[in-house]
């Protein structure tokens, strides 16, 4: 006989601090070693990192053109060069920082937060966001949102 555990849904699930703890732990010290990378060398001076390879081979700004600068110009304080860098990319940081935060908390309580995962339509959309981003600031229009060198 072969048992077998259906999900109800998201959900809690208890367990051990500890082992609560360790994935967004991992994962916040990822995170801190790469921005400590990003302030240390301004985001320039990263190898083969420093240039998007789509903006060299093509002329034209991806849609994540400027995010490593940005990162850097938020270590330093700078929100505003952040914003200018690449704005979508920083709110969604910022978002990423709230998730990560509530996660946490659900962690220190020794709580596991089973992920609800998104759906097609919020993936298209935001896909979309991104493609028409990426448009918008290759026109003449959209000049302005090109990252600061």
């Amino acid at each position: 006989m072969v048992l077998t555990a259906l999900r109800a849904g998201p959900g809690t699930v208890r367990t051990s601090r500890a082992r609560a703890l360790a994935a967004p732990l991992a994962g916040g010290a990822a995170v801190t070693a790469a921005t400590l990378l990003l302030h240390r060398t301004g985001g320039q001076d990263l190898g083969p990192l420093a240039t998007c390879w789509f903006h060299a081979g093509t002329g034209l700004y991806c849609p994540f053109c400027g995010s490593l600068r940005g990162v850097a110009a938020l270590t330093r304080g700078d929100v505003i060069a952040a914003l200018q860098n690449n704005a979508p990319v920083m709110l969604l940081l910022g978002l990423a920082a709230l998730i990560w935060g509530r996660r946490m908390l659900f962690a220190l309580a020794g709580k596991i937060v089973d992920q609800p995962r998104t759906d097609r339509r919020a993936t298209l959309v935001l896909a979309g966001f991104f493609l028409g981003f990426a448009i918008y600031r290759n026109t003449g229009y959209g000049a302005w949102l090109a990252p600061l060198s």
